[in-house]
């Protein structure tokens, strides 16, 4: 099951984030949204953080070709505009886990993402990540600005921390990357584990299978002399 991302809004509500990609874009990234109600600043939030995650790859010796992506807000009001540059993060953060095809646990972010790479500052961070406490569930992860850390209040992380959500408070899209590039490692490995149970106790079955041989030998080998014994040697 693909890994659940969600975006967060000041006025404390939220909703996951679907990814749909193409292969077949004529431009390196084209990004749509489902809803017609948005802002073209809420639009261009989309496009950006698109446009880093796809530069990530091919910086890093990872080309995925021209991306046509088309996000939905799962339950928003299409009534309800969309606005604002905070969505950058959740946006990177979809995108780049549809790509990886990460199975793990729920993701939740908000950022502003600038073309230079960095995640700055949002409005309404206490709501945002206060709303986040109600769905996410331990070892699930939350990813924020690393600059409005000191706009959350001591109880909100007390309550995030003590229900075992890893935080992740970054300033640059490389960041949230590498985070995702672990959690798809730990995928990886868990569903080797989890579809090839048999290759993790070939060495103790060969180890047994040795044991076995050698004993098997060994009483060959008392009865061989045994008989010898009781018949004599000519």
């Amino acid at each position: 099951m693909m890994t659940e991302t969600w975006i967060l809004f000041e006025d404390s509500s939220a909703y996951p984030l679907i990814c749909n990609i193409n292969g077949n874009g004529k431009n390196p990234v084209s990004t749509y949204l489902i809803s017609n109600n948005h802002t073209d600043e809420f639009l261009a939030s989309a496009n950006r953080a698109c446009s880093l995650v796809h530069s990530y790859f091919h910086s890093h010796g990872q080309p995925i070709g021209n991306q046509v992506i088309t996000f939905d807000l799962l339950g928003r009001n299409d009534q309800a505009l969309l606005s604002g540059k905070s969505g950058g993060l959740a946006f990177a953060a979809a995108f780049a886990c549809r790509l990886l095809n990460i199975d793990s646990s729920k993701i939740a972010a908000t950022g502003v993402i600038e073309a230079d790479n960095r995640v700055t500052k949002v409005k309404g961070i206490e709501n945002k990540l206060s709303k986040a406490l109600t769905f996410l569930d331990k070892g699930d992860c939350l990813f924020f600005p690393k600059s409005c850390r000191p706009e959350i209040s001591g109880t909100l992380l007390s309550e995030l921390e003590n229900k075992k959500i890893r935080l992740f408070p970054i300033d640059r899209v490389s960041q949230l990357m590498e985070v995702l590039l672990k959690l798809k490692k730990k995928s990886a490995d868990g569903e080797l584990l989890r579809h090839k149970p048999l290759e993790r106790h070939l060495p103790t079955c060969f180890m047994w299978f040795a044991i076995t041989i050698f004993i098997g030998l060994a009483i060959l080998s008392i009865y061989f002399f045994h008989g010898q014994w009781d018949r004599g040697f000519d």
